[in-house]
């Protein structure tokens, strides 16, 4: 077993070709200064290499649902297992955030609302009651017999098609203010007034209950689920849906959704779910006589921008009013709908989505502008921030804050509201749910689930918090562990967590209950890794791995790998050596003098209880206490905003202040900018002047760039390819890829030829601060600023690096350094929240030293902070607890460092070793040993279909067989049950969306626990569906990596010329200009976009400076005015003289056109003549032909690439009527098209008839051979019918069209690829992606290994081709697609997927893998299955044939019959079943034979003559061409079927596919064995009492079936982020007929129970109906009596379903002679059943029919009278044909 993880030659960011080991379940610490490399180590290659690998085993939604990673550049991957990472993600969060919806709280709470909620009217707070069907009958079996009662649903004023459906239905009356009238009446218009139609009127007794049942269902359905009962002048309303008696008031049913205040439908009306309600209180804030245009309005966003005119104009033409109008002309439903919005309003706003590059449409739900406000006010924690003057707010009053609508706010669950919930405490909350009854199973899930997230939350010492709080207003520790809460709920086994400094916020007193979370998910059997500074969690580490020694360009090497005893006593790194106190901070000698104080009173924000604090000014105070104390409340959210009120107006009232200050530096952990392009270098003010550094070079004055070229923000300098990003997104998975035009640099070529001191401007980007404090020397304004960076430990940083990347800790020293740069004389007052936040001891000095500059310079410094280091050199520090929550808010402590010692609060304990002479040495207690991890999976009481309520435990780490007949229990005991079981608990990893996602199609399993789950991939076989147009490379992502290779690497060739082909950029243009046109003119332009309004383009074109437009060959200035028509208007960008001078402005303009279209015309005046070129960005051949560039490694995918002639499928299709003359014998010519194209024109056959003399109502069978061949193919005048229905087919949708008369050809022009001709023409070594797609896997190793670019990628790409050939697919051809593989190919080729992830500590769900193979294929696939339990997996295989069962470790049988008497645990060791030696008694007197020949790519066979009448088995190694022989010989065989029917009337191609059913089929209809039985009951004298017709007894008719489960039996219950719960239905009780259906009885028994009855007691029960004796008979003899008549067919096991197949076609054969051929059928049956198949196969033989088999086990080759043995795959050949030579005839 691999018992080490292992990764070698990384390369990532600075990580200098390291190699890191460890090994799994350890606690492993990255420490190191700060920018060493630990993050890129742990998150961008450990994390990301895990990852990736594991969702590649997942549908293909997480692809696009989750954000992929770059691949890693490592060398080699060893023992990785699937990963989960936890980061710093502070600025992710939604202004909407609280704890609730953060850690999911909230959706457990809606969840179990909507399941278990009571429903109250908002109004009265009565009760709602829901009827169901059920209730509403026992509400009417109350009234007294002998009542007339009267039915009635309610009618729609004005619908005149519900009047005729009721009129069609046989209804005649209807009720209308209390008066009744004739529906007919009403026919044309409709009823007048809402109305309600008369349905039946009844007297109550016994023997009308039958017609009462189906008038109230029939009532309900026409209601849509409402009715009103008359009787005894009574009148009574029920409802299906929840509803007030008293006021029949109806409301929809409780859902997640309902209580979201982000839900558009459902939210408070008042407030739009925002919770907080703003009024005007001064009026003239609104200036009346100005219109919204001209922004009458001053906190709505500004009418003269794109954005908000947009939206405004689409509000002001939803609502039909104009922006021009004066404000006070609108009327005052227009106002109001402006600034508060209106329920439901959504508008259609046309935005440019820069992702796709272009405009697009989407609909905005309108609020009003205020109510936009108050969402932001409410999550704030400094509302005054957006809150207009002249406005005020309060709290909403109609929904009181928790935006959401009456109806959700009046439901309660367990006597308490939504916002009780929400107000509660983490830990009342998690008492309450403790103080529940016991659920059932589905709710008590859910309640486990709440339970397991709230006891993390509390274990991390959150216990104090409410889920009602913002996210804004938690420190920036409780935010750190509310992130870390929703990952590590989930009870996993093997998965590897990788945690970003999670001891951040955290005070000493605390980190004990994060270290026993984290030791507790060591102690399950994972991995965790830390990245980590902290001197308390290095004592809980495994391991230490130190990454230095220094940070950025002196860092990326491995420093120590070892125990942290070994750590300390031997490393020589700086972390170890302020360990041992060989480097330290210095407390310093003499503390500054205070300069005045601040005293703030009053403070009682959150729970603050009335605190007065005295903080001393020119002082360094440092805020300390324990979590959720309320340090945050008293700093940030108090004493900030009353310092700059008592700043900005002179006076506060809970502030006063003795002492100078004039200004405040809140320095908080808020990104200072979202935007991709914000950069280091921009925000410290540097980047303007290394710009205009640049620009004073004299390179800038030859190619005439101004300053704003060395902008990537800007078109003018900024790659046009990226947009100056440097990097690119690609369609398919969302990799970020190196931009291949600039190559990362960010800028156009021209720019980058411009250098200082040998240095481009993207160099400099490059460059860390270290490297360029030290360039910059000469200059000293630019040397200054980088220099503050490098002083506050941040020299590691690029100065190019995004600022979203950074971490909180770098944000805030970011930010201070900005602040440093900015000379300031008045007394400043810094605050500061946890600066250090990312930063290793050495740099916390630096910090410090930093802060106690500002304090020698007269300024004040407050620090929140938890790092004794800093703690211990203030000059004063304020204590706050002395717990969390409700239980914290005291101020214990306000004195020096040296004060505190002495006294006993958490802080004190903490400080005490930090202020001690020497200094203590961290505490490394003895390592504890591990607890054993989970040697088993244990299943307890698993009760799926058919299983006993079993206990089992299967051994982790071991291969494990599961054996036992067919549908004994072992497709629902691996899949079912452990596949089922391990999505669910992989999926509490994941947010609620994705989770959604995740579990939806996976049924909640039938079994009460289990436990010592890793993360699961299984392989079905009964899923193994097949796309034809994926190959076999696409399978393994492979042709995605060669795409992606051929991108970077790759050389264009021109398909024409066979030249290399130049880029078109406006270099190229403008020498080409230089050389041809010389002293002509130019004039540049672009088309005008097409999906722009032409007014508004051209507004927003004059706004940015262009001044004309060309259209109609002539040009226009462009405000007008313009002709009425214009034909191609373009923008003109530049008009300019071609001269060599002027080379600098032609690029700039030619740059600037090519931002602004894909496409520009270049209109040129040269020797008096006048002509136009367009050029297109993109590859040119010396002939001058345009090829586009080759832009993403998605090559295949990209719409724009698609090759025009086959639209990037790879293959025509055309479709071919000639071969089926007999299939459409009684079809003409022109009822054959209308039928296969009803929505087209037939008109263009008549011409091709006339030419040929045939009538148009001439039948096919009419037409002789010649004249039908001629009307397919058509003539030289006209297309046939052929071509015709092709061309109609391509019209519509191909997937619609009878696939078996579409015949499919490579495509000529892109050789099958499916892209432009010269995408096959971008080659590696003169080899192109064409050549590679059809050759084999060893022709692309060798190619690969001769290339020495990207190692990474070329050898992730060997990897998966090396697993090819493993399991024994080398020889397929890359290119050949995936439905033209043979079963067993198909199924290795889904084998080698699941495995090419290389992941470790994962269980392998397996469906007989060996079924079928050939026994020279089994050893190389068994030896990839034991490579995976050696790589420490788990494998668990269903095993029908037992031919796992001696190489297994672990043996499970389950039996020991099929079906109902099956699923019982008999022994964990394999029994042997016999396999009975049959004995083939036919004659060998010779036969008729069928001769074929096959002509492929893999098989030459010519001329094979094989016997009719006889059985013939055809075996070999997979790859040897078996199904391409039983393909030849079908379509052979169809071929005589249409010359010569004697030979055999019908042929039937069986493969291993199991039968396609839908939901609704079952046994008694694919049997045709339902009529008969239908018949029989409408027969009987109840039936006809009732007026039951025959189709009524059906589930599967609207008449019959129960139509609250549409007919199924069962409902699923939604259970939002959960497994959907499958209950029987309550209405029919599971018998999926309607009620009324079920008083017919014969034999004890309804219909409905018939269905559920088996097959063995309803043939002896219905043994008189003769019809469907045979049937049940044949399939009784199959062992299939066990199966219930309604069995659906879906729900049967693989093996079921594949003997339910042969028994409708080879045991109820047909009584011609018939050719059967059998592909691989036999690979899905036991041996019990392939024994009867044999027996079966001689019988048919017996019988006149021929029967031709593919089938590798012996006993079907020594049974057969012809036996082919096909080659090798590489032989193409028949290594043997003839009789069977072990076969003795008699």
């Amino acid at each position: 077993m691999s018992s080490i993880v292992r990764l070698s030659g990384i390369t990532v960011r600075n990580l200098k070709n390291i190699t890191v080991e460890f090994c799994p379940r350890e606690i492993v610490l990255f420490t190191g200064v700060s920018g060493s490399g630990k993050s890129s180590l742990a998150f961008n290659t450990i994390y990301a290499a895990g990852r990736k690998r594991y969702l590649a085993t997942l549908p293909s939604f997480f692809a696009t649902k989750l954000d992929s990673l770059p691949d890693p550049s490592v060398k080699k991957i060893e023992g990785l297992s699937p990963t989960v990472a936890v980061k710093q993600n502070f600025f992710e969060q939604h202004i909407h955030a609280t704890v609730g919806s953060t850690t999911e709280i909230n959706s457990y709470l809606a969840l179990l609302f909507s399941l278990e909620g009571q429903a109250y009217d908002p109004v009265t707070l009565h009760p709602l009651t829901l009827y169901s069907k059920e209730k509403i009958l026992s509400e009417i079996a109350a009234i007294p017999d002998g009542t007339q009662l009267t039915l009635l649903a309610p009618l729609p004023a004005r619908d005149v098609l519900t009047v005729r459906e009721c009129l069609r239905q046989g209804f005649t009356k209807v009720l209308i203010d209390e008066e009744v009238v004739p529906i007919h009446k009403f026919l044309t218009t409709g009823i007048p007034v809402p109305g309600q139609l008369i349905v039946d009127t009844l007297i109550k007794n016994t023997s009308n209950t039958p017609r009462l049942k189906v008038s109230l269902f029939t009532t309900l359905d026409i209601g849509h689920g409402e009715c009103s009962l008359h009787f005894d002048n009574q009148k009574r309303v029920f409802s299906t849906q929840a509803t007030l008696p008293e006021t029949q008031q109806t409301y929809a049913p409780l859902s997640p959704d309902l209580f979201s205040s982000h839900s558009h439908k459902d939210r408070c009306p008042q407030c739009q779910g925002s919770g907080i309600f703003i009024s005007i209180d001064d009026p003239c804030i609104i200036q009346q006589t100005l219109s919204i245009e001209d922004n009458c309005c001053p906190f709505a966003g500004n009418c003269s921008t794109f954005l908000y005119r947009t939206i405004y104009q689409s509000l002001a033409d939803s609502l039909g009013f104009s922006l021009s109008t004066p404000w006070q002309n609108l009327s005052p439903e227009i106002q109001h709908i402006f600034l508060y919005g209106k329920e439901g309003l959504s508008i259609p706003v046309k935005l440019f989505d820069g992702t796709l590059g272009k405009k697009t449409q989407t609909h905005k739900q309108w609020k009003g502008v205020l109510n936009e406000i108050g969402e932001k006010i409410r999550f704030s924690n400094k509302p005054a921030r957006y809150l207009p003057k002249g406005t005020s707010y309060t709290v909403c009053p109609r929904c009181n804050k928790t935006g959401l609508s009456d109806y959700a706010n009046a439901t309660r669950w367990h006597g308490k509201s939504f916002a009780d919930f929400q107000q509660m405490s983490l830990q009342e909350l998690f008492i309450f749910l403790n103080q529940l009854p016991e659920k059932e199973l589905a709710i008590e899930e859910v309640i486990q689930g709440f339970k397991s997230r709230l006891t993390i939350l509390i274990d991390l010492g959150l216990p104090y918090l409410s889920p009602e709080r913002a996210i804004d207003t938690l420190s920036g520790g409780e935010r750190e562990r509310t992130a870390l809460a929703k990952h590590l709920g989930a009870e996993l086994i093997g998965v590897m967590y990788i945690l970003d400094e999670p001891s951040i916020g955290l005070h000493p007193q605390d980190t004990h209950k994060l270290m026993n979370v984290i030791r507790r998910l060591r102690d399950q059997g994972n991995t965790v890794l830390l990245v980590e500074h902290d001197e308390q969690m290095i004592s809980l580490a495994d391991r230490v791995i130190d990454i230095g020694p220094g940070a950025g360009i002196f860092g990326g090497e491995v420093v120590f790998n070892g125990s942290p005893r070994e750590f300390l006593a031997k490393s020589d790194s700086l972390t170890a050596q302020y360990l041992r106190q060989e480097q330290h901070i210095s407390v310093p000698a003499k503390r500054t003098n205070s300069l005045g104080t601040i005293t703030l009173s009053k403070a009682n924000k959150h729970n603050l209880k009335d605190l007065t604090v005295s903080i001393p000014l020119g002082q360094m105070t440092v805020v300390t206490g324990v979590s959720g104390s309320g340090k945050s409340s008293l700093i940030n959210d108090t004493l900030v905003p009353c310092v700059e009120e008592f700043i900005e107006q002179g006076f506060c009232s809970t502030l006063s202040i003795q002492g100078a200050l004039s200004r405040l530096v809140h320095i908080n952990r808020d990104l200072p900018g979202r935007s991709q392009r914000s950069i280091p270098l921009t925000y410290i003010k540097a980047f303007d002047e290394v710009r205009q550094l640049f620009a004073e070079q004299p390179r800038c004055k030859t190619l005439g760039l101004t300053k704003s070229h060395f902008s990537f923000n800007t078109p003018l300098g900024a790659c046009a390819e990226c947009g100056g990003l440097g990097s690119i997104t690609t369609t398919d998975n969302r990799d970020s890829i190196t931009c291949p035009s600039c190559l990362g640099k960010r800028f156009l070529p021209q720019v980058l030829e411009v250098r200082y001191k040998n240095k481009t401007i993207a160099d400099i980007l490059e460059m860390t601060a270290y490297e360029a404090k030290n360039f910059f020397l000469d200059e000293p304004s630019i040397h200054q600023k980088i220099e503050t960076l490098c002083t506050l430990g941040l020299q590691y940083l690029p100065l190019g690096r995004p600022l979203y990347s950074l971490s909180g800790g770098e944000i805030q020293r970011l930010k201070l350094a900005y602040e440093l740069l900015a000379p300031v004389k008045h007394p400043t007052l810094y605050v500061l929240d946890e600066p250090t936040t990312g930063l290793h001891t050495h740099d916390v000095k630096q910090l410090i030293y930093v802060v106690q500059s500002l304090i020698h310079q007269g300024h004040s410094v407050i620090i929140i902070e938890h790092n004794m280091h800093v703690v211990k050199v203030a000059d004063y520090i304020l204590e706050l607890g002395p717990e969390g929550g409700n239980k914290g808010g005291y101020l214990i402590a306000s004195c020096s460092p040296e004060e505190l010692i002495h006294k006993h609060t958490p802080t004190a304990i903490a400080l005490r070793p930090f202020l001690s002479s020497p200094q203590e040495l961290p505490y490394l207690p003895d390592p504890s040993p591990k607890p054993p991890v989970p040697a088993a999976i244990t299943i307890a009481n698993a009760h799926q279909h058919n299983l006993k309520h079993i206990d089992l435990s299967i051994p982790r780490y071991a291969l494990t067989a599961v054996t036992g007949p067919s549908a004994s229990g072992k497709h629902s005991l691996v899949f079912d049950i452990l596949h089922a079981a391990g999505n669910i608990a992989y999926a509490e990893l994941f947010p609620p969306y994705i989770r959604q996602a995740l579990i939806k199609k996976t049924p909640l399993p039938a079994v009460d626990k289990v436990t010592g789950l890793s993360p699961v991939i299984a392989i079905e076989k009964t899923s193994a569906s097949r796309n034809s147009n994926h190959s076999v490379a696409s399978a393994l992502e492979i042709s995605e990596m060669l795409e992606s290779l051929f991108t970077r690497i790759g050389h264009p060739y021109s398909p024409i010329s066979g030249d290399t082909l130049r880029t078109i950029s406006p270099e190229t243009i403008a020498e080409e200009l230089l050389t041809h046109y010389t002293k002509g003119y130019v004039t540049i332009t672009v088309p005008f976009p097409k999906e722009e309004e032409f007014f508004s383009y051209t507004q927003e074109m004059l706004q940015e400076g262009f001044l004309k437009l060309y259209a109609n060959e002539q040009f226009y200035d462009l405000d007008g005015p313009f002709p009425t028509s214009l034909e191609n208007p373009a923008l003109v960008i530049h008009h300019v003289k071609i001269l060599e001078k002027n080379l600098p402005s032609l690029l700039a303009s030619l740059t600037l056109a090519f931002s602004k279209a894909s496409s520009v015309c270049l209109h040129i005046e040269y020797a008096g003549t006048s002509l136009s070129k367009t050029y297109r960005q993109g590859l040119q051949d010396a002939s001058g032909n345009l090829f586009p560039n080759i832009e993403t490694p998605s090559i295949l995918n990209h719409e724009s690439y698609l090759c025009p002639l086959c639209h990037g499928k790879g293959f025509l299709s055309t479709c071919s009527i000639l071969p089926h003359k007999k299939r459409f014998a009684q079809h003409t010519p022109i009822s054959l098209f209308t039928s296969l194209f009803p929505n087209q024109d037939p008109s263009p056959i008549y011409p091709l008839l006339n030419e040929l003399g045939i009538p148009s109502i001439a039948l096919f069978q009419e037409i002789d051979i010649l004249s039908f061949e001629s009307l397919c193919l058509g003539t030289q005048q006209h297309l046939g019918l052929n071509a015709l229905c092709t061309k109609a087919m391509l019209m519509e949708s191909e997937e619609d069209f009878p696939p078996d008369l579409i015949s499919k050809t490579p495509c000529n022009q892109c050789q099958g690829l499916g892209v432009y001709t010269y995408k096959h023409c971008t080659r590696i070594h003169s080899i192109s992606l064409s050549e590679i797609y059809q050759s084999n896997v060893a022709f692309l190793k060798k190619l690969l290994l001769s290339v020495e670019e990207e190692p990474s990628l070329v050898q992730d790409i060997l990897s998966r081709l090396d697993l090819l050939d493993r399991v024994g697919l080398g020889y397929v051809i890359l290119g050949q697609e995936q439905q033209s593989l043979s079963d067993g190919e198909h199924y290795r080729l889904l084998l080698a997927k699941a495995f090419s992830s290389g992941l470790t500590d994962v269980i392998y769900l397996l469906e007989d893998p060996l079924a079928g193979i050939h026994p020279e294929d089994a050893p190389c696939l068994l030896a990839v299955i034991k490579k995976l339990v050696t790589n420490h997996n788990t494998v668990i295989v269903t095993d029908r044939e037992g031919s796992l069962a001696e190489h297994a470790d672990y043996l499970l049988h389950l039996g020991p019959e099929p079906g109902p008497n099956g699923g019982y645990l008999l022994s964990t060791s394999a029994l042997k079943q016999s396999q009975p030696v049959l004995c083939n008694t036919r004659s060998s007197e010779e036969t008729p034979q069928l001769s074929v020949s096959v002509s492929t790519s893999t098989i030459q066979i010519e001329n094979l003559a094989f016997p009719l009448q006889r059985l013939s088995t055809i075996s070999g190694v997979s790859g040897s061409g078996k199904t391409t022989l039983l393909n030849s010989i079908y379509e052979h065989g169809c071929a005589i079927l249409e010359k010569d029917p004697s030979v055999f009337s019908e042929i039937i191609f069986l493969d291993s596919y199991p039968q396609i059913a839908s939901s609704r089929s079952d046994i008694s209809t694919y049997f045709d064995i339902a009529p008969s039985l239908r018949n029989f009951y409408a027969s009987l004298t109840q039936a006809k009492a009732l007026n039951i017709s025959v189709s009524m007894f059906s589930p599967n008719t609207k008449q019959g079936q129960c139509s609250d489960c549409w007919g199924l039996g069962y409902q699923w219950i939604d259970r939002a982020f959960y497994a959907m719960e499958k209950r029987p239905c309550p209405t029919c009780g599971g018998f999926r007929v309607q009620p009324l259906i079920q008083e017919v009885v014969y034999e004890g028994k309804h219909f409905g129970q018939l269905l559920q009855a088996s097959l063995n007691e309803v043939a002896e029960t219905f043994s008189f109906l003769k019809k469907i004796q045979k049937p049940l008979h044949t399939l009784i003899t199959n062992d299939l009596g066990y199966l219930s008549l309604g069995q659906n067919m879906a729900s049967l096991s693989l093996s079921e379903k594949i003997a339910i197949k042969l028994t409708k076609h080879l045991f109820l054969p047909p009584k011609h002679p018939t050719l059967f051929l059998l592909d691989e059928i036999a690979t899905s049956l036991d041996n019990q059943q392939q024994s009867a198949l044999l027996v079966q196969l001689n019988t048919l033989v017996s019988l006149g029919h021929t029967v031709v088999i593919i089938e590798n086990h012996p006993a079907f080759s020594q049974q057969a009278d012809f036996w082919i043995q096909m080659g090798r795959k590489t032989d193409n050949h028949i290594l043997f044909a003839g009789p069977n030579p072990n076969l003795s005839f008699t």
